[in-house]
């Protein structure tokens, strides 16, 4: 609550990511009782309609199109927190089911891709089956060579030059990297686990 407040004028949007199953009722309440009005729960019935919910509302703000449609997983965390970061240069992340897509992600991704011209990136092992109209397919022997494989691509400056940032956070597991991959993409910089 407290840097809530300190970063964010009242006036300004809460997004709450994820249904009362995942951020209770309470945190809603809490939020609106710091005084907030604005007050958005971006969530669907399952973690892939979630993440979608979240690209569309990107594109919202934004106010144009992805540049780029990252899918990954979303049965497990690794090849999402690499995309995530990978985002920031106009891109949203969408959820496999592993080799499969929920038709509405699908449908998601193929208008992306043939309607707005966006660049598909599927992003790991198990994601890479679930789009095989996807335009680069990334996939390192294990989580720590996919994160570092979307770095070489995505963070190649023109003319060969390396970022100036890169973050680095356990592989193990998620919440570090998580954080610190959305700082990442403000910064333009890769996760690396």
């Amino acid at each position: 609550a407290a840097e809530i407040q300190r970063i964010l004028p009242v006036d300004k949007p809460v997004y709450l990511l994820g249904g009362t199953g995942a951020l209770s009722q309470a945190v809603e309440d809490q939020v609106k009782a710091l005084g907030y009005t604005t007050v958005t729960r971006l969530a669907g019935p399952d973690r892939f309609a979630t993440a979608l919910a979240i690209a569309v509302q990107v594109e919202q703000v934004l106010g144009e199109p992805p540049f780029v449609v990252f899918v990954a997983t979303g049965r497990n965390f690794p090849d999402a927190l690499a995309a995530g970061a990978a985002a920031g240069i106009g891109g949203v992340v969408v959820l496999s089911n592993d080799a499969t897509l929920p038709p509405p992600v699908r449908d998601y991704v193929v208008e992306k891709q043939q309607v707005d011209n966006a660049l598909v990136a599927t992003v790991g092992g198990p994601a890479v089956p679930s789009y095989p109209e996807a335009d680069v397919a990334i996939s390192g022997a294990d989580r720590y060579q996919t994160a570092a494989l979307v770095a070489d691509v995505f963070f190649v400056l023109p003319g060969g030059e390396a970022p100036v940032v890169a973050g680095l956070a356990t592989g193990a597991d998620f919440p570090d990297a998580l954080s610190g991959g959305a700082v990442m993409a403000l910064l333009g910089g890769p996760m690396l686990i």
